[in-house]
């Protein structure tokens, strides 16, 4: 159970990670545009 557990974590954190650039890069572009 804690080995799934942990394995969950270690997913939903790279998920935050790649959703935190996402959203660097987004407004990276609208400073940009602007």
């Amino acid at each position: 159970m804690q080995h799934g557990l942990t394995g969950l974590s270690c997913i939903s954190s790279e998920f935050l990670c790649d959703m935190l650039q996402r959203l660097s890069r987004l407004r990276a572009i609208s400073s940009v545009v602007r």
